[in-house]
């Protein structure tokens, strides 16, 4: 009943968000000035939408449901460790911090590399 609950509010979350950037897309490129579209080419601008709107509509929701189970399951057993020998959770902080330092290093990597992508 649970895991009901749980995917239901996340597609209901992932609907919204989608109509959402889908709403903010067509009013930003109803806004635009003329100049925009005969600076940037029509094929350009669907591809870039079309591609925003899938990862919402797809890549987003299941990231996002993959990342809550697996944190949860961390936590879970983080505490029942920690709870049979206390003396783990010294061990932990300098672990969290490590895998802190090397997530965000790996995260600005991955910016610069999808960047490179989306010229190319």
């Amino acid at each position: 009943c649970l895991t009901l609950a749980a995917q239901l509010s996340l597609a209901l979350g992932g609907l919204r968000a989608s109509a959402d950037l889908a709403r903010r897309l067509s009013s930003a490129l109803l806004s635009a000035p003329l100049s925009f579209f005969h600076a940037n080419p029509t094929g350009r601008l669907l591809n870039v939408a079309t591609k925003d709107q899938r990862d919402v509509d797809q890549v987003l929701v299941t990231n996002l449901a993959i990342t809550l189970m697996i944190s949860f399951n961390l936590l879970a057993t983080l505490v029942v460790i920690m709870s049979s020998l206390w003396w783990t959770a010294i061990l932990i902080v300098p672990l969290i911090v490590f895998f802190v330092r090397t997530r965000n290093t790996y995260q600005r990597s991955l910016i610069e590399i999808k960047r490179w992508g989306a010229v190319t």
